[in-house]
């Protein structure tokens, strides 16, 4: 029995030797394994980092650009509304004027300085038509044509037997409310473009 015991406590001595060894083995290529696989982790990790800023630039770069450009088309926009828009207050009262508001005047002269007024109010807008919003450019446009064709019936008459007078109020206040509402939505479109900037 007792070289039973000798054999085991042998073997089993080299065992608890060869357990530690293959304990201390393991551990030592798991931790180089580990370590292996964390720097390939950190590489990829850095490439991603990279590549996101390369990306990030790339986007805020063209950011500014849109921002930059913004600003450049309200500005443009801007002076143009700032030149055109009081020329339509102008073209309002010289309509208004040539519409006639005392019957035994002559309206020749009201009638060929609101022509001039309303044809320079065309001009300025067509001429930047390519800088204007379209559905305020229809406004400015429908503006002229009510103005011209208001004008159009310019004749004197005598306001209490003219049978024409009740249009020729309600044009005025057409032409009031339509050179009301170019300014109002001017000024809102202008408003919106300002939070861009």
């Amino acid at each position: 029995m007792k070289i039973l015991f000798d054999i085991i406590g042998t073997v089993g001595g080299i065992g608890v030797i060869i357990a530690a060894l293959a304990g201390f083995f393991s551990k030592f290529w798991a931790d180089a394994f580990m370590n292996k696989k964390i720097a390939e982790y950190d590489k990829q990790i850095e490439l991603y980092k990279n590549s996101l800023a390369l990306e990030t630039e790339k986007y805020k770069s063209l950011n500014e650009q849109i921002i930059y450009k913004n600003m450049k088309i309200f500005d443009i926009e801007f002076s143009i509304y700032q030149e055109i828009t009081p020329l339509v207050m102008k073209v309002r009262w010289a309509a208004i004027r040539a519409m006639g508001t005392n019957p035994n005047k002559d309206f020749t002269e009201e009638h060929s300085e609101a022509k001039e007024k309303c044809h320079e109010l065309r001009e300025k807008t067509l001429k930047n038509i390519s800088f204007m919003d379209k559905d305020i450019y229809k406004i400015y446009e429908a503006f002229y044509f009510l103005c011209m064709n208001s004008m159009g019936e310019v004749r004197k008459f005598d306001f209490e037997a003219d049978k024409h007078f009740a249009e020729v109020c309600v044009k005025i206040v057409q032409i009031e409310q339509a050179s009301d509402d170019i300014v109002n939505i001017t000024r809102e479109y202008l408003r919106s473009m300002a939070t861009i900037k």
